[in-house]
């Protein structure tokens, strides 16, 4: 879970800088896998260095029907390693944000077509002073949604929570998080980074170096899943920032793309012998945090 208050000046840098990457282009080289693992039918595994950092890569098929990713809650908290088993999920991240005092979730979740996750019930959220003026913001972050059009077929899409839902197709899956990272950055308009009375704060670093999770879609439609690894004993040690993170999503061919909870909650479970009894840790923090959610991969 990330907590941090970033200096002025970080936050700044970020806001002046260019913080729209242009989604799935060419001028980056391409990426070259280290290691690349078959996990299931257009379901695959590698690793990579980008913009000096190291991705683990999950990349699933969904328009073949052969697999499909989803979010699951756990009832307290647990780690994405114990969700992902009792799932039965070939792989899984972590992925809403969530009180650290009593794991109530922050994010919204649907399941199945239910709204399981309410922000808006969250006591610790609603009740606090400084971000009261930030709640329609908060409430409003993107998500990324599982749709269901009138012919059974399954697409990912990535929109603000109160978007319309295109004409034909019904919400069957959904996970907020945010930032956006693709195809613009939008911590401000989502009060990650806010005005707190004349002081800025930034509730995820995101001009900080630190481990990151995040989900994207590229052009043919395929869900893109990425972690970078942070430091091992101190949480803003290594890893990226958002503004690399987005980077790292358009190189990998996103041209849509959001940011999940990151720092010690940043994980990544993979069943590499195709078993799900067999799930591995391939980038965690040591040892894993508990969680309130995660995005798991399973066949229908």
């Amino acid at each position: 879970m990330l907590k941090f208050v970033a200096p002025l000046v970080f936050i700044l840098a970020l806001l002046l800088g260019t913080v729209a990457v242009p989604p799935g282009t060419e001028a980056a080289a391409e990426v070259r896998f280290e290691s690349h693992a078959r996990v299931a039918p257009d379901l695959d595994y590698g690793t990579a260095t980008i913009a000096g950092a190291p991705v683990h890569i999950l990349t699933a098929r969904i328009s073949s029907g052969k697999v499909r990713v989803r979010p699951f809650v756990s009832e307290d908290r647990s780690t994405t390693q114990t969700q992902a088993a009792q799932a039965g999920c070939l792989a899984a991240v972590n992925a809403g944000y969530f009180n650290m005092s009593d794991g109530v979730s922050t994010s919204f979740v649907t399941i199945g077509g239910e709204q399981v996750c309410d922000p808006r019930t969250n006591k610790a959220l609603i009740e606090n002073p400084r971000l009261k003026p930030f709640l329609e913001q908060i409430f409003n972050r993107s998500e990324i949604r599982f749709l269901q059009s009138e012919d059974g077929t399954i697409s990912a899409s990535i929109s603000a929570h109160d978007a319309p839902v295109p004409g034909g197709k019904k919400i069957v899956d959904a996970m907020q998080g945010g930032p956006q990272l693709l195809p613009e950055i939008t911590s401000v308009p989502e009060a990650f980074i806010r005005d707190e009375s004349g002081k800025m704060a930034d509730s995820i670093g995101t001009a900080a170096r630190a481990a990151r999770t995040a989900i994207g879609i590229n052009k043919r439609g395929d869900v893109i899943i990425v972690c970078v690894a942070g430091g091992k004993k101190r949480e803003f040690q290594r890893g990226v920032n958002l503004k690399t993170m987005a980077e790292i999503m358009s190189r990998l061919g996103c041209i849509s793309a959001l940011n999940l909870d990151g720092g010690t909650s940043t994980t990544m479970v993979v069943a590499r012998s195709g078993k799900t009894s067999e799930l591995e840790p391939v980038c965690s923090w040591e040892p894993q945090r508990e969680v309130k959610s995660i995005i798991g991969i399973v066949k229908p």
